[in-house]
């Protein structure tokens, strides 16, 4: 768009990936809206203070204008890849970044296609609050500012969102015990998965980690250095003192994306040292 209020600006180009459920791309569209050169101009101007910062986009647009095509041919592009790609489809699922903003201007511009599109929205920028403010996970996204790239920016951040909600207890359990001499015992019964290190003249081990059982999101207990332990729980919400265990030296981590599956992986690394190495 030439800008943001789809009353005064105009669609310059669009783009259209449909993707399954994992996020996979089935088939991709772009079109180009062709606009009369100095109104195209005119335009642009009016919102010079983001295009100033952005030249090589606006070059772009502008280079790419007389190849385009009259906005109702764009329309009827998208409503026949709509047709092919979603058939079995009452109604199509719109997602993007902030992707309230394109609705606006497909019901401007667009409205028969606009009536092909659910009433819901999967909007990534409402991952982005969520994970920023609670879980002070950020993703760097792309800012090419073309509509291709734009959504497979979007793509990649929503699936860095969803890889990053939480480990599960099978992914820890792979890595623990492929660290040396780690075995698995139940020591406290069957709801606590126990990982040890060795085996003193009784069997017994010394423990590395512990994972409850069927915990949603997974609950690991590592053991920590005592000044570090403590600097977690002041920076993470999802980082408690060792349940029923000794506090100074055991933590808690909630694995529900506040730290990241590597961060978890390097705690755990860290537990497995201090056993190990005592």
């Amino acid at each position: 768009m030439t800008g943001l209020d789809p009353v005064r600006d105009e669609i310059l180009e669009v783009a259209a990936i449909a993707t399954d459920w994992n996020f996979k791309e089935i088939a991709t569209y772009e079109g180009i809206v062709r606009h009369d050169s100095e109104k195209l101009a005119k335009l642009l101007d009016r919102n010079a203070g983001f295009w100033n910062e952005h030249p090589e986009a606006r070059r772009g647009l502008e280079e790419q204008n007389e190849s385009g095509k009259p906005l109702a041919e764009i329309e009827r592009e998208l409503l026949a890849f709509c047709d092919e790609y979603f058939a079995g489809e009452t109604k199509i699922l719109l997602a993007g970044n902030s992707i309230h903003q394109d609705r606006r201007f497909i019901d401007q511009w667009w409205p028969t296609l606009s009536k092909r599109l659910h009433y819901r929205m999967l909007d990534v920028s409402a991952w982005k609050v969520v994970f920023e403010g609670k879980y002070g996970k950020k993703f760097a996204k792309p800012e090419d500012h073309r509509a291709l790239e734009d959504i497979r920016g979007s793509i990649m951040e929503l699936e860095y969102y969803l890889k990053g909600k939480g480990m599960t207890h099978k992914q820890f359990e792979e890595f623990i015990l492929s660290l040396p001499g780690v075995w698995l015992d139940y020591p406290f019964g069957e709801d606590v998965a126990v990982y040890k290190f060795g085996r003193d003249n009784d069997g017994a081990g010394k423990m590395v980690a512990l994972v409850t059982e069927g915990s949603k999101p997974l609950r690991v207990s590592l053991k920590c250095d005592p000044l570090l332990a403590q600097n977690l729980r002041e920076k993470y919400e999802t980082v408690l003192p060792g349940y029923h265990l000794n506090k100074k030296h055991w933590n808690t981590i909630i694995c529900s994306g506040q730290l990241t599956d590597e961060e978890v992986f390097d705690l755990a690394r860290l537990s497995y040292r201090l056993v190990s190495e005592a």
